[in-house]
């Protein structure tokens, strides 16, 4: 990934900045990036950073800059205030000609080989709502943009596809205002308005106090999907997945596993919160897996659901616990018992690397099945509410009866 400041040409003559960031392949669809009110911010960059990174050529204007070119203003304090007065005195309909501008500027870069889709963010929220009515755009997303039912009367000239990313405790976009924008789009086919609960404004910027993770990776998400469908790149997730798992469980090929990850890959066994982050950890982690997993360990798909960048896998693992296995028994003692349990795997791309890998299971459930619970010496019954073997047995062959809701007894 490679950025640049650029100059466009606004269509009075004027002259005006953007920061424009590429793939690592130099070339890709194109997302206009349109800022908050505090200017093409190192926040603001490092959005453009990140989708770059997904494969998007970013270009961010700098909007304000009939008023104070190349602005950069924090999130607090006087900053803030200088932020107000400039939302204030912004003439958004030049603004929207010079978004215009920059639009025009993407289509002519050799750069930009798919459609070009805009996205903003609180002011620049609003902008991208805008702009899809008043220019030819492939797609657009507006996140936590204030007083957009003020303008509802252009929805009915967007013909791109547009999503919404609310805060359901947004005090800048009441639930009245929320409940109109809902209202408008749901004639508009091509139209999600998607709200987050406990999510205020501004819950995508890590620089913020109001920043919350859940809703912004969620958020993110989605807009990749959307943008996928809208302007590409395509990426068929599936095959790469299952060359994945194919290196990693069939051939066990450390090399051959860490060359499918991200640079900052994610893996998470989540009941045993084993993994890693990034490739010197992951390396570990795979290397000690590689020597963990048994001769007989087996993985059965049941069902597999895809999207633009993610693969969610729901599978049964089968394995005899003969040697020891930290990855989903720590520190426990082989104890030469047959496990089998529904897992679910979900894995998320970055172009064609896999960025994130979630692994979930019943750790009750191999807890019961190699009878680390019971104590030989001890004459009480320990009740546990969990199956074994009976939850797989159940997820492979539907006529297995479901028991009646209780305890095993140990």
């Amino acid at each position: 990934m490679s950025h640049q400041k650029v100059s466009i040409t606004a269509a009075d003559g004027e002259s005006f900045s953007g920061y424009l960031a590429l793939p690592q392949s130099g070339q890709g669809p194109a997302i206009l990036l349109i800022q908050e009110i505090f200017g093409v911010n190192p926040h603001i960059r490092k959005v453009a950073d990140h989708y770059a990174q997904e494969g998007y050529v970013v270009l961010a204007p700098d909007l304000f800059f009939r008023m104070w070119p190349n602005v950069e203003l924090g999130y607090s304090g006087s900053d803030m205030e200088t932020a107000m007065s400039y939302k204030e005195k912004f003439d958004e309909a030049q603004g929207l000609l010079d978004l215009a501008a920059a639009v025009r500027h993407l289509r002519a870069l050799p750069q930009v080989t798919g459609g070009v889709a805009a996205l903003g963010y609180c002011l620049g929220g609003r902008l991208a709502y805008r702009l899809a009515a008043h220019t030819k755009l492939e797609g657009a997303v507006s996140y936590y943009g204030a007083d957009i039912d003020k303008y509802l009367n252009e929805a009915d000239e967007i013909t791109a596809p547009i999503i919404f990313h609310l805060g359901a405790d947004d005090p800048l976009i009441p639930p009245a205002s929320m409940e109109k924008v809902m209202l408008k789009m749901v004639s508009n086919h091509a139209a999600r308005v998607f709200v987050y609960e406990n999510a205020s404004h501004g819950f995508n910027c890590e620089a913020r106090a109001s920043y919350n993770q859940r809703a912004a990776l969620l958020s993110q998400a989605r807009t990749i999907e959307f943008l996928h469908a809208c302007i590409g790149p395509k990426i068929n997730v599936e095959e790469l997945f299952d060359h994945h798992l194919f290196t990693t469980l069939n051939q066990r090929d450390l090399d051959g596993t860490m060359e499918t990850l991200s640079e900052d890959a994610v893996v998470t066994f989540v009941p045993t919160l084993s993994g890693g982050h990034g490739q010197n950890e992951l390396q570990r982690f795979y290397k000690d897996l590689f020597k963990a997993l048994g001769g007989d360990a087996q993985l059965t798909t049941i069902s597999r659901t895809i999207n633009a960048n993610r693969v969610v896998d729901e599978l049964v693992l089968s394995f005899t616990h003969d040697r020891p296995m930290d990855f989903i028994l720590p520190g426990v003692a082989p104890t030469h018992k047959k496990v089998t349990i529904p897992l679910v795997m979900l894995a998320t791309f970055r172009l064609d690397k896999l960025s994130r890998l979630n692994v979930y299971w019943d750790q009750a459930s191999v807890i019961l099945q190699v009878g680390i619970l019971h104590d030989e010496n001890s004459t009480r019954s320990l009740h546990l509410p969990a199956h074994g073997s009976e939850q797989a047995n159940k997820i492979l062959d539907d006529s297995v009866k479901i028991q009646k809701i209780g305890s095993r007894i140990l």
